[in-house]
């Protein structure tokens, strides 16, 4: 689930025209928009490790941190979980236009 904000950064556009690789490497991409997550929600998340990504007020990428700890990843699955019904498959997703 890729959670952005609308509209998009340059560097959320590239990652959303780029999707279409990832979907045939058999992975299933949603797209959340921020503005849709419940109050106090927090995401990331895969079942094995967490990787967080940290971004400027611009939205360019500042850097990334990998979790690994399992109390931490099981606590993301959950909220992952619990919110991926509020998330749009890929191939029903239209950005809005800026």
């Amino acid at each position: 689930m890729r959670v952005v904000t609308e509209p998009f950064s340059d560097y959320i556009r590239w990652e959303h025209e780029g999707t279409p690789l990832n979907l045939e490497l058999g992975e299933d991409i949603r797209w959340l928009p921020r503005h849709r997550i419940p109050a106090g929600a927090v995401l990331p998340v895969d079942n094995a490790e967490v990787i967080v990504g940290r971004f400027d007020a611009d939205g360019r990428p500042t850097e990334r941190e990998l979790i690994k700890d399992s109390t931490v990843v099981a606590q993301c699955a959950r909220v992952r979980d619990l919110l991926w019904w509020l998330a749009t498959p890929h191939a029903d997703y239209r950005p809005p236009v800026v």
